[in-house]
């Protein structure tokens, strides 16, 4: 995994809570009343994402070796 991905990743994980608490107000305020499907949703799909930005740096780092800096 590329650092450019890993910060998409990231972005990913800061942007979606902030979007589904925006679509959560405008649910609440038009009453199209999808709310709580979105409410489950959002965990799962930021959790999906850790856990392919883990397993992609795990597989990315498997193979480098941390420099110890004195």
């Amino acid at each position: 995994m590329t650092n450019k991905q890993f910060d998409y990743l990231r972005l990913l994980q800061l942007i979606i809570p902030d979007l589904a608490a925006l679509y959560c107000i405008l649910d609440r305020t038009f009453g199209w009343g999808q709310v709580s499907l979105v409410e489950a949703c959002v965990p799962i799909v930021l959790a999906i994402i850790g856990h392919v930005a883990k397993a992609l740096s795990a597989q990315y780092f498997k193979d480098k070796q941390i420099v110890n800096k004195a």
